[in-house]
């Protein structure tokens, strides 16, 4: 909803913003016009000329200080290491109240500032456009024209003074009249004020956010679907005790302008410049964000979850719904599942039966799922509590869900919900049903089958794409049997994909000799550092296993510092580059060229080969490939995929692929013989 909200304001205020500029331009005929016959003596004629001159050469002044003072403040803040900027985010949290309070007296100097630039480019526009046409330099026009578009363009439009229109997932008043009272006793109860409008998603949580005027509660259907009156109550609830904070400590301003960053500016031509103008302060207004959310996150959390002490044994309820819904989704990706698209027919009924399936693994998984509640640990970089420190804050000391006493009222409104989402997502996924199953299920069910036929061979550049087509359609078990027999088969290096399937499959199943599986294809192959590393601190925090945990946050800061040292640098391109003519092995480029050709359907127009050198003596065979022009993006993509995962499983040597870009460095065709495609 806010996304249509923004994109009408984006195209109003586009077109609004060249009103001026029309406004400007006729300005400065007339006074060419008018002023262009007098005869101006000369110490007039000079303050014109320089006011015209400052006009004209202020803006490029600024652009470039600013692309140094965010040179500057980068390396104020580069921490060195991985290590010790996390060491550094952690101070940051352990001091929240102090920080947060700092970083609210920041944020509104930053956005000021900027706002400032903007109303200097306009008048800059302004004294030069006025100066230009007095002395009859129509040269100038077009300079000031532009600085006019950059600063209108820049200036931030907050209010929405726009009707809110209800979509197809925006529930109305009439139809769910029970659900509104209750998220009106919520704001209520918190001295808010403002009409609510509630949004339905696929998902299973709840947010809030102010929109156009309105409260817009963002209720996720799987969550609507699970909780009871008086834990949804609380949810609402928790929300607006958010929305309370952020108006009386005024982030919620903060907020508005760092989405209004992302996804609300104006528009314009000339937009690239328009952020080069802006480059410093825009830049330091999202760090600095970031550091005020990740400080101020935890301390929010369970401040706002105080307002739910009145419900508390619902509240603690809800939330014990909401752990057991995630590790519920978490878990079921390494079991065999009935994949969306494998029927015929699409189901009309996706919501219904997931909350269904759910209901039934809860009855058999509630007390192992509890258990995980009880010992999970605090990830580090999460913006939440654990589930356990929320009921500990309640005092909440008995770890149970309390009996469902919703009234028929809620009931049926929340049967409705469920109802209205089923016939949203049959909707969407109907019209091109046939085609995503022919994608997503029959193609890979046909992979699969074709190389069955062949006798299941263990191809070492095959495999990878056997793997994911066995995920793909539901069959985790036959997956994790071809893991095994790609592991004793072929070398530790060319199997990584194999360790780290095999370990993500495991480690859904509490079996933890996963960790070393997935360590093992992490130190085989760079590109699978930041899943794996994902995996097993999810893992670890999840059980509750300290003492592996602290292990893995050491691997974590040493193998993402190597990663940005090393593996990062091999595959990008720069001007100091230390290039060289790559010599392979006799037969491996002819049997490289030839495998590429066999699948790039004559749509790569060039391929260079180079041997990259870093500063530590790590080396990479750098392939750059050049698409035709006409070959459309998505034919790229695929093609691109497959030679990702053939030089990834190649052999024990280190591969880069690099897209050929018409503004990338280029250094890489002065090597002599490096074009070999």
């Amino acid at each position: 909803m806010e996304n249509r909200q923004s994109k009408k304001n984006v195209l109003k205020l586009s077109v609004l913003a060249y009103i001026p500029i029309g406004i400007l331009m006729l300005l400065m005929s007339v006074l060419g016009a008018v002023f262009q016959s007098k005869t101006w003596n000369i110490e007039i004629f000079c303050t014109i000329k320089i006011c015209e001159i400052v006009a004209l050469v202020l803006p490029p002044a600024l652009l470039v200080i600013g692309i140094y003072q965010k040179k500057c403040y980068q390396k104020k803040w580069d921490q060195g290491t991985f290590a010790k900027e996390r060491q550094f985010l952690i101070e940051q949290r352990s001091k929240a109240q102090d920080v947060t309070e700092q970083q609210l007296k920041v944020l509104p100097k930053i956005r000021k500032s900027a706002d400032n630039r903007a109303r200097l480019l306009i008048a800059c526009s302004v004294i030069g456009a006025i100066s230009a046409g007095i002395i009859g330099n129509a040269v100038v026009y077009i300079i000031v024209a532009i600085y006019m578009e950059m600063g209108l363009s820049r200036l931030c439009f907050r209010k929405e003074s726009d009707p809110f229109i209800l979509g197809d997932n925006d529930l109305s008043k009439e139809k769910y009249p029970y659900l509104y009272q209750m998220a009106e006793r919520a704001r209520d109860a918190l001295h808010c004020s403002g009409d609510i409008v509630i949004t339905v998603t696929g998902e299973c949580n709840i947010g809030i956010k102010k929109v156009a005027g309105y409260y817009n509660i963002e209720l996720g259907v799987m969550l609507a679907g699970i909780e009871s009156e008086d834990e949804l109550f609380a949810m609402f609830l928790h929300e607006f005790a958010h929305m309370k904070e952020e108006e009386q400590d005024g982030s919620g301003i903060e907020y508005e302008y760092r989405n209004w960053l992302l996804y609300g500016m104006v528009e314009s031509n000339l937009q690239a410049i328009t952020e080069w103008m802006f480059l410093y302060q825009d830049t330091r207004y999202q760090c600095e964000f970031e550091l005020y959310e990740y400080a101020s996150s935890l301390m929010k959390e369970l401040k706002a979850d105080q307002s739910m002490a009145s419900v508390r044994r619902a509240a603690a309820s809800g939330l014990l719904k909401l752990f057991y819904f995630d590790v519920f989704s978490w878990e079921e990706q390494g079991n065999n599942f009935d994949p969306l698209y494998a029927p015929k027919q699409l189901s009309s009924h996706f919501v219904t039966e997931q909350i269904h399936y759910w209901q039934q693994q809860l009855s058999k998984r509630e007390i192992d799922w509890r258990n995980l509640m009880e010992h999970e640990l605090p990830a580090q970089s999460d913006s939440h509590p654990t589930t356990k420190m929320r009921l500990d804050a309640l005092w909440i000391t008995s770890y149970q869900l309390v009996k469902d006493t919703s009234c028929d009222a809620y009931r049926k409104e929340q049967k409705a919900v469920c109802e209205l989402m089923d016939e949203l997502i049959y909707c969407e996924l109907n019209e091109e049903y046939e085609e995503n199953r022919k994608e997503q299920y029959l193609e890979p069910y046909k992979q699969i089958q074709e190389w069955k036929d062949k006798g299941q061979p263990i191809l070492q550049h095959e495999y990878a794409g056997i793997l994911d087509a066995l995920l793909q359609v539901g069959e985790v078990e036959a997956a994790l049997l071809l893991c095994d027999r790609v592991i004793r088969e072929l070398p530790p290096e060319i199997s990584a994909y194999a360790y780290f399937t095999k370990g993500r499959i495991l480690i859904r199943r509490y079996d933890e000799r996963a960790i070393e599986l997935i360590y093992q294809a992490i130190e085989n192959n760079s590109n699978l550092i930041q899943n794996g590393l994902d995996e097993i601190g999810y893992f670890c925090c999840l059980i509750g296993n300290r003492a592996e945990l602290e292990r893995y946050r050491k691997m974590a800061d040493e193998l993402m510092q190597k990663n940005e040292d090393e593996y990062r640098q091999l595959g990008i391109l720069t001007p100091s580059d230390q290039l060289e003519r790559e010599e392979l092995p006799d037969g491996k480029l002819d049997t490289i060229l030839s495998y590429i050709h066999s699948v790039d359907k004559k749509q790569i127009q060039h391929i260079w080969l180079v041997r990259k050198i870093l500063p530590t003596g790590m080396a990479s065979s750098v392939f750059i490939v050049q698409f035709k022009k006409e070959c459309p993006p998505d034919q790229q993509e695929e093609i691109y995929q497959k030679l990702f995962c053939y030089l990834d499983t190649l052999d024990d040597r280190c591969y880069s692929l690099i897209l050929y870009d018409r503004l990338m460095c280029k250094n890489f065709k002065k090597v002599k013989g490096s074009c070999v495609y």
